[in-house]
């Protein structure tokens, strides 16, 4: 069973990031830009191709190509989850997909979903077997809301760290000494801020090592996927 998962990086700030051929055109004021913005309310809002009803697909062109592509491919820019946060694509249809260059209908596909009509929480958060491209594409079929508004778009490797066994308290910081005047009576001690923290231990992890996350002898140059 899933547990807590965590996406530690986030690929698409490494990206060019552009409308694809017949996916739509970018709103005035509100550039493609503002999806890779982790703030929630730099929304990026997009025309559907021929208006509402029409599709939205959305290029990211890594900086570098991986050195291998694929499932198999180069860890350094391996991508195994997406995100997006403050849409308005409730009850819609959209894939994700990868390629070696830029072409969206030859290109992998991670999954495809269609979302519930529930806009209380709308942050969407899938996790995928792990794939490595130059090339991502993600499309939203049959925009019916126009325009379609996304304020974060992100991916990269998601690591499922199992379900936490055992939460416990650490204990506020130490006080101050008391004190005490020259006749010995007590002085009151000052009290300092608590500062709370809180332990878990997990079980039963996907492997997490720092070669998954980094592999510093392939050479500079090799780095774009950790900007």
């Amino acid at each position: 069973m899933p547990g807590f998962t965590i996406m530690p990086i986030n690929r698409a700030k490494c990206c060019t990031v552009s409308m694809y051929s017949l996916g739509g055109t970018a709103v005035a004021g509100y550039p493609l830009e503002n999806i890779v913005d982790p703030t929630l309310t730099h929304q990026g809002r997009i025309t559907p191709n021929g208006g509402a009803g029409g599709d939205v697909i959305i290029q990211f062109r890594m900086a570098a190509a991986p050195a291998a592509s694929g499932a198999a491919g180069d860890p350094d820019f391996s991508v195994s989850g997406l995100y997006i946060g403050n849409h308005n694509i409730d009850g819609l249809s959209f894939e994700f997909r990868g390629n070696t260059a830029a072409n969206y209908a030859g290109a992998t596909s991670m999954f495809a979903a269609t979302l519930d009509n529930y806009s209380g929480q709308a942050g969407i958060f899938k996790t995928f077997n792990p794939y490595s491209y130059e090339y991502w594409f993600l499309k939203i079929a049959g925009a019916t809301l126009s325009p379609t508004r996304l304020g974060c778009v992100a991916f990269g490797p998601a690591f499922d760290l199992g379900n936490y066994m055992r939460p416990g308290n650490l204990s506020p910081s130490p006080q101050s000494p008391r004190g005490s005047t020259m006749r010995g009576h007590d002085l009151p001690g000052r009290v300092e801020a608590a500062v709370n923290s809180r332990t878990y231990e997990f079980r039963n992890p996907t492997v997490l090592t720092a070669n998954v996350m980094t592999n510093r002898a392939k050479g500079a140059g090799n780095y774009v996927g950790y900007n």
